[in-house]
């Protein structure tokens, strides 16, 4: 259980690091 929940962390953290720099980085430049 410990390995698949480190898994399933490292993915949430991976994929709130995309959203962030997609969203933030790309969307957020055009509107301002």
């Amino acid at each position: 259980m410990t390995a698949l929940r480190q898994c399933l962390a490292w993915v949430v953290e991976w994929t709130r690091d995309a959203v962030h720099v997609g969203f933030y980085g790309r969307g957020c430049t055009r509107w301002v």
